[in-house]
């Protein structure tokens, strides 16, 4: 009700007269804006609005617990990103790609979700954080002590890898990367296990085979494929398997199968995926049933 009747543009209107003269008053308006922009559902017409000043405040400030409210506030606006087709200032990106390199994980979180959220846009947004030099930053944080910071990150570079040739190649060429996240899938930890599932799949699904030959003799990629299988979230299976039919399909394709046919049996990924078609999920059941049915022609050679 509030952002429809146009309460943006007065506390815009107010921030600019007494941004440097009351430091409450600023503060109040910065704790007003967070709210709004974590209230759901936000509305599109409100957003570039609220992301516009949101902006202004990141790029203004340097108190501590300003920027935690005005990021959470920007994390909660970008979540659907995608569908807001505008482009985040340049230099609010710089900042929060420069934030991630913070000692307090209370600033590190809000800025690493909000850029795995602008990640998670077009082509050019996603261009926008590589610019930056946000890679450096990740493989830092791959090692953090915080699960839920690795797990972003991981999430972060699942987004890229969904991107172009050019973008996806900046990860699976770069080994400061992938053996700290291959590291993490030895990790029993649930959630950082999802997101190194949605990491191989979307790499299977969007890299050229070139660079998905590049992670199976360098990390065991078909390995990584099979121990997913065994996993007993759905999601998990459901993705891996959607990452298997499309590593096989690029194989056939390319008339490769036969080179990878025993690395394939000896894993049992095909002996996995028989037993998944008796899976109560009807979406892994179908899954499971078009690798099988995928792979007749090749089995008869």
């Amino acid at each position: 009700m509030l952002l429809q009747k146009g309460i943006v543009f007065y506390i815009k209107k107010i921030w600019n007269q007494y941004r440097t003269l009351k430091f409450e008053l600023f503060k109040t308006i910065v704790w007003a804006l967070s709210n709004l922009a974590k209230g759901k559902p936000t509305s599109k017409f409100c957003t570039p609005g609220l992301i516009s000043i949101l902006s202004e405040i990141i790029i203004s400030t340097d108190n501590e617990e300003q920027l935690i409210e005005v990021i959470w506030g920007l994390s909660y606006l970008t979540q659907d990103i995608y569908e807001i087709h505008m482009q985040i200032d340049m230099k609010v990106i710089q900042k929060l790609t420069l934030l991630l390199n913070s000692t307090k994980h209370t600033l590190i979180i809000p800025a690493l979700r909000t850029i795995g959220n602008i990640l998670a846009g077009n082509d050019e947004q996603t261009n926008q954080v590589l610019q930056t030099g946000v890679l450096q930053s990740f493989e830092k944080l791959l090692q953090h002590k915080k699960k839920s910071v690795r797990r972003d990150v991981i999430w972060s570079l699942s987004n890229i890898v969904a991107g172009t040739i050019s973008q996806i190649k900046l990860i699976i060429r770069n080994d400061s990367l992938l053996k700290p996240l291959f590291k993490q899938a030895k990790k029993n930890n649930l959630e950082i296990t999802k997101q190194i599932a949605f990491f191989i799949s979307n790499s299977a699904i969007y890299a050229e085979l070139t660079d998905l030959e590049y992670l199976i003799a360098n990390y065991g990629f078909i390995q990584e494929l099979s121990m997913l299988l065994d996993k007993k979230d759905e999601n998990i299976i459901q993705v891996t398997l959607e990452g298997i039919y499309k590593l096989i399909s690029k194989i056939q394709m390319e008339g490769e199968f036969s080179v990878y046919k025993q690395i394939i049996e000896d894993q049992k990924i095909i002996k996995k995926v028989v037993q998944l078609q008796g899976h109560p999920s009807e979406i892994i059941h179908e899954n499971a049933y078009r690798i099988l049915d995928h792979l007749v022609p090749q089995d008869s050679q």
